[in-house]
């Protein structure tokens, strides 16, 4: 395409168009990889996506709208871009609106699911009311304001002490306080990483309390059993989203307990940007994201 040159479906030619247009994610990807679902795509009303992915894109957005679909969305990475700090990571414009409608559109089946506690996610996407599983899951607030929250495990103290002497020591070390988890950023300090991680492991040794995840630049103490994974579960037995099919759309390792549990419960996963993942499906990155979540919008709102 030239400079802003728009591309409609009926322009795509029959040939670039997978046999069946309304295929599962993981097959539309597989004919991708094959060289047979290259598909040119632009939404009237959004810039054309210029990524190697909107042939999924496509069918990711066809799966929300013709299934009964819970939607599980994680924050940072997926919907918006990684930054330097999470105070950074704001939306782009015009992404709370789009949550907006999608939660109007699946009766209120859409879900964010974060290491961030649930106010930090207020903070980010006001004013936007959706049920948000905040610090993976030790907080779950409702839709309609119901909060419920774990209690914070005793032994967290003693990591509370040793992450604010881990912080001295590298003052570009960010300690992320969550309440029932502590988190210790590295992005600025990469080189603190084997550091963090080791007096981390050694703290927790003989803890059967409090276990150490390794994410994306960030090392985080928290309960065993608290997890994505965990609060997808007990979302999906509840009202709005209890007899839909998950789907959830993450891109750290965190998301991969709630990658597997939507497929165990008979739904799918989209994993977004590069690593290992049990998810069926991939997206490039959140702008690939936001393109998905606009063109399932559209879709429906034409569909009514």
């Amino acid at each position: 395409m030239k400079g802003s040159e728009r591309v409609r479906d009926s322009d795509c030619a029959d040939e670039d168009k997978p046999e069946n247009p309304r295929a599962g994610i993981a097959e539309v990807v597989r004919l991708h990889h094959a060289g047979i679902g290259n598909i040119r795509w632009t939404q009237c009303g959004h810039p054309p996506y210029r990524g190697d992915w909107s042939s999924s894109i496509r069918a990711g957005a066809e799966m929300i709208v013709r299934r009964q679909t819970a939607l599980f969305l994680d924050y940072d990475g997926t919907l918006v871009d990684l930054a330097a700090t999470p105070e950074a990571a704001h939306p782009p414009q015009g992404l709370v609106p789009l949550l907006q409608r999608l939660a109007v559109d699946l009766d209120g089946a859409v879900a964010i699911l974060s290491g961030r506690t649930v106010a930090d996610i207020d903070r980010m996407l006001a004013p936007l009311e959706a049920t948000v599983g905040g610090v993976h899951g030790a907080e779950i607030r409702m839709a309609d304001g119901a909060l419920e929250c774990l209690e914070t495990p005793e032994e967290l103290a003693g990591i509370r002490t040793l992450c604010k002497a881990l912080g001295s020591e590298a003052p570009a070390l960010r300690i992320e306080d969550k309440g029932q988890a502590i988190a210790v950023h590295f992005r600025a300090v990469p080189e603190a990483e084997e550091r963090v991680g080791q007096a981390l492991r050694a703290a927790l040794a003989a803890s059967r309390d409090l276990e150490l995840i390794h994410g994306k630049m960030v090392y985080e103490v928290r309960r065993p059993g608290m997890h994505k994974g965990a609060v997808l579960q007990r979302l999906m037995q509840r009202m709005p989203f209890r007899d839909r099919t998950p789907l959830m759309i993450g891109d750290d390792r965190t998301d991969e307990d709630a990658f597997a549990m939507a497929l165990q419960l008979g739904g799918s996963a989209i994993k977004v940007g590069e690593g290992d993942t049990v998810a069926p499906s991939r997206l490039a990155n959140p702008d690939a994201v936001r393109h998905l979540l606009a063109r399932a919008v559209e879709t429906m709102k034409d569909d009514q």
